[in-house]
């Protein structure tokens, strides 16, 4: 099951700044006749709304400075690195974000 997977690649995850921390998940079956499964997953709370003041600024056409953007790929370089690095390797199936979206 891919929930079972995903969780176990989680609780590997190494504390990193740039990655945000995992503490716990369950998953609950609602019957046991079916392949439903509900997953709860209790993650870090990361305060802040980053992303969409980022992705408002870059639809009202505002332009970001070469410092702004070489410090976001900076930290999202670090944080895969960190999952490159760890023993066995932890592969992210998918960096993108709604973010992403806003260049469509």
């Amino acid at each position: 099951m891919l929930i079972s997977s995903d969780r176990r690649t989680q609780k590997l995850l190494p504390k990193h700044k740039n990655l945000v921390a995992f503490y716990s998940s369950t998953i609950i079956n609602a019957s046991e006749r079916s392949d439903y499964a509900e997953a709860n997953i209790l993650m870090e709370l990361v305060p802040g709304r980053l992303l969409d003041e980022l992705t408002s600024r870059y639809k009202e056409g505002k332009v970001f400075s070469e410092l702004e953007v070489l410090t976001i790929l900076r930290d999202v370089c670090e944080a895969i690195n960190v999952l490159h690095q760890h023993n066995p390797p932890i592969a992210h199936r998918d960096v993108k974000s709604a973010f992403e979206d806003s260049f469509s």
